[in-house]
């Protein structure tokens, strides 16, 4: 069964590329084999003239993404868990980096991992009753998928700070408010009011969309900060707390299956 499903949407004379994370009984959370999809599908909408943006997505009302699937960290070594962290960064660099504007389309959860996969899309569009948030420090850990670098560059530093320290939730007006949102709409509507967003950008010109990336994403200076934020993942995987951590999430969420 596949993890993610593509599809493409007629806006005005272009296309819309729409990726889906397709995994909604699991809240749509990253595995490796979703990080493989998600690139190659990726790489196919950037090299087709006719798509002029793209969309990322999740199947389901639940959640956008509620972050990496956690069923495989109780078992994952230091160095594996840095390898994982050091190609989610990969994969989202290239979405960060794609030619085309990428929106992401909010609905329910955007936890973790997820909203590190928002963060690395130029626009987001939060649905009412979606919670935005990088819990990890509640499993003893640290956002590992570029979190602790996007994050203060769109709400600034002090505010990142206290969401990633405290693990804290936000709702979608906080989320406006603090810039972490570009729109919100109503509950269910995330999908469509990103194809409303993508029809204004399709209009333009790709090579000046594109270059105005270049040039906005050229005032980012250095990569020292993700090999730290991965490096940190794995000592702390090297930790009892986080072993715990791993331990009592697992127990409760199989309690809350039986």
């Amino acid at each position: 069964m596949s993890v993610i499903r593509v599809e493409r949407r007629v806006l005005e004379s272009a296309s819309v590329g729409i990726i889906w994370l397709d995994r909604p009984d699991r809240l749509n959370t990253i595995t490796r084999e979703m990080l493989d999809a998600l690139q190659a599908h990726l790489t196919e909408l950037e090299r087709d003239d006719q798509v002029r943006a793209v969309i990322l997505t999740g199947s389901g009302e639940r959640a956008f993404c509620a972050g990496a699937d956690v069923t495989s960290f109780s078992t994952m070594t230091p160095l594996e868990a840095e390898a994982l962290m050091r190609y989610g960064q990969v994969v989202f660099q290239q979405i960060d980096e794609c030619a085309k504007p990428v929106i992401a389309a909010i609905n329910g959860y955007a936890l973790g991992g997820g909203l590190e996969l928002a963060l690395a899309c130029d626009f987001r569009i939060v649905a009412q009753g979606a919670k935005l948030g990088q819990p990890e420090i509640t499993l003893a850990n640290l956002p590992g998928w570029g979190g602790t670098q996007r994050l203060p560059r769109t709400i600034g530093e002090p505010m990142a700070k206290e969401l990633i320290f405290t693990g804290r939730l936000v709702e979608p007006a906080e989320a406006l408010s603090l810039h972490l949102a570009n729109e919100i709409c109503g509950a269910g509507d995330a999908l469509e009011t990103a194809l409303r967003f993508a029809s204004q950008l399709v209009r333009f010109a790709p090579a000046a969309l594109m270059f105005a990336k270049r040039a906005i994403h050229a005032t980012r200076t250095g990569d020292e900060g993700y090999a730290i934020e991965r490096q940190g993942v794995g000592l702390c995987f090297s930790t009892d707390e986080q072993h715990a951590a791993i331990a009592h999430f697992l127990h409760k969420r199989k309690t809350a299956t039986t």
